[in-house]
C-alpha cells in the first residue's frame, strides 16, 4: 500500500471516530437521532465514493460507519407519487450501493485483490461489526432508507405511516447538484413541517399525537437532475 493511501485510510479512520464520538456526546439517548440519519449518509458518501474510485478502502470506511449506525432496511411507502421523476438506485457503474456492512467488506476484498494488508483491514472491521450486533447503542431505532433519482423541478411524493406520541423524522441527503425542498403534510393537505432552499441535507421532525399517515414531498427546484437517499426512523 503507497504512502498517499495509507494517509487516507487513516484520514477516514480518524473522521469517522471523532464523528462516532462527537455524535455520542452530543446527544441523550432519548434524544431524536437526526445525527443516526446523517451518518448513513456519510456511509453512503464513502461507499459510492468506493465504487467510483475502486478503492477498498472508502467501502472499508462506510462498513465501519454502519457498524456503529446500522439501517434497520428499505423504506416502503404506503403508496408513491412521481412527477418529472423516477425511482433509482445509486449507480457507479453496474453496482448498486447496498448499505449492508458486509456486503460493502466482501467488495472490498474483492477490490483488494492480492493487498493482504486491506485484506486484514476488512477482516478486523468485519469481526468489529460483528461484535456490535446486538448491543445496546443508546437510541431507540436506525433509519429506513430509500434512494430516488429526482429530475430538474420534479419532486417524489411518498405516503408513510408514524407511530403516534413518537418523533418521526425525516432525512433528505442530495447530491450537491442543486438545491432541495422537503415538506411533510397531513392527510387533509395541511403542511405540517418544511425545510426549504438546501443543497445536501433537508431534515424535519413532528409528534403526532396517534398513528397517521404523512404525505413526504421531496422537490427538486435547480435545473439539474438530483440522486438523493430518503431516510426516515
Amino acid at each position: 500500500m503507497n504512502t498517499q493511501r495509507s494517509l487516507l485510510l487513516i484520514f477516514l479512520i480518524l473522521f469517522i471516530n471523532v464523528e462516532v464520538s462527537a455524535q455520542k456526546d452530543r446527544k441523550p439517548a432519548d434524544e431524536p437521532q437526526y445525527e443516526a440519519l446523517k451518518m448513513v449518509s456519510v456511509a453512503h458518501q464513502l461507499a459510492r465514493m468506493g465504487y467510483t474510485l475502486q478503492d477498498p478502502l472508502f467501502l472499508i470506511a462506510a462498513a465501519q460507519t454502519l457498524g456503529e449506525y446500522p439501517v434497520k432496511g428499505d423504506l416502503t411507502p404506503d403508496s408513491i407519487i412521481f412527477n418529472r421523476s423516477q425511482e433509482k438506485s445509486f449507480q457507479a457503474g453496474a453496482k448498486d450501493i447496498e448499505l449492508d456492512p458486509y456486503e460493502l467488506l466482501g467488495d472490498a476484498v474483492k477490490m483488494a485483490g492480492s493487498d493482504s494488508l486491506v485484506v486484514a483491514m476488512a477482516e478486523r472491521t468485519r469481526l468489529q461489526v460483528k461484535e456490535k450486533e446486538g448491543l445496546p447503542r443508546g437510541r431507540k431505532f436506525s433509519p429506513l432508507v430509500q434512494e430516488y433519482l429526482i429530475e430538474s423541478e420534479g419532486s417524489v411524493k411518498i405516503w408513510a405511516t408514524f407511530v403516534g406520541s413518537e418523533v418521526a423524522e425525516v432525512f433528505v441527503m442530495g447530491n450537491g447538484n442543486t438545491l432541495m425542498d422537503l415538506f411533510l403534510y397531513d392527510s387533509r393537505g395541511r403542511l405540517i413541517a418544511s425545510d426549504l432552499k438546501n443543497i445536501d441535507n433537508c431534515y424535519v421532525k413532528v409528534t403526532p399525537s396517534s398513528t397517521v399517515q404523512y404525505r413526504i414531498e421531496v422537490r427538486n427546484s435547480g435545473n439539474k437532475e438530483n440522486h438523493c437517499l430518503l431516510m426516515t426512523n
